[in-house]
């Protein structure tokens, strides 16, 4: 069940397939990097839905006769941007400078029109306190039109922890929907920080990765609490998909006083 959590993500193709539908075994949802310097590529959608998430740089992105401009500076100090892109499309991705992104795509029937998400359509909100405080922005959220997807980004700064108070997905019942999730980690600064990833459930799961910059973690089941070491921030864009649009999970029960 359990065959890749960890995918060390490198830094030499321009486009990534990170996550794949059939060989990941979890069907909802798969996810490529691209990875660009001043050059154009073309690449398409299949019998899928996608949101092409800029992480950094600067680049346009044309679909048929629509085009729109993605710009970001870099995932800790400014928000995302992003474009929608349809079943069965094609799209061009050019950049003049450099251009970093990652598309996150989930199957879909229905075709539906093209549309861009800004800067200013991303809420960017503080959650949790003390030790677990972090910036929390939604990109796109449960009760979001468009993309099946839940999407959105997390900052832990320095010794601080995030998905905390522990909470899990990965059973179907009136409190808790089942979800998959992958985390594409960006740490800061970048060839030195770390941050740490856990999993586990209250049977036979204990896992702990050490998470670098680049790195992808997907994850089918169990809580799975993020820390961020001293001198490190720590940075995860977050991608949900299941049977259901919706977000429901179950806590902890050791940590409920801190909900």
């Amino acid at each position: 069940m359990y065959k890749r959590y960890l995918d060390k993500v490198g830094i030499d193709a321009k486009i990534q397939k990170i996550l794949g539908y059939k060989e990941d075994s979890n069907g909802y949802l798969a996810l490529k990097r691209y990875n660009l310097n001043n050059e154009v590529i073309k690449d398409q959608t299949f019998e899928e839905e996608g949101l092409l998430i800029i992480l950094s740089g600067k680049g346009e992105i044309k679909i048929d006769e629509l085009k729109y401009s993605l710009e970001r500076k870099d995932v800790f100090t400014d928000k995302a941007e992003a474009v929608y892109i349809p079943i069965k499309t094609t799209f061009e991705i050019s950049t003049n400078n450099y251009f970093e992104a990652v598309l996150a795509t989930t199957p879909c029937e229905i075709k539906k029109k093209v549309y861009c998400i800004n800067k200013e359509d991303i809420e960017s909100k503080i959650v949790g306190e003390r030790e677990w405080e972090r910036e929390v922005r939604i990109i796109q959220s449960p009760d979001s039109e468009g993309i099946k997807l839940i999407i959105g980004e997390t900052i832990n700064q320095p010794g601080k922890w995030s998905g905390f108070p522990p909470h899990k997905h990965d059973v179907l019942n009136e409190n808790e929907s089942i979800l998959k999730e992958a985390y594409f980690f960006k740490v800061n600064p970048n060839n030195k920080g770390f941050g740490l990833q856990l999993f586990y459930n209250k049977k036979d799961m204990d896992v702990i990765y050490k998470v670098r910059n680049n790195d992808l973690v997907f994850f089918p089941e169990g809580y799975h609490p993020t820390v961020a070491t001293p001198g490190t921030e720590l940075y995860y864009l977050w991608i949900i998909a299941g049977p259901k649009k919706e977000l429901k999970v179950t806590i902890d029960d050791n940590f409920a006083y801190l909900s």
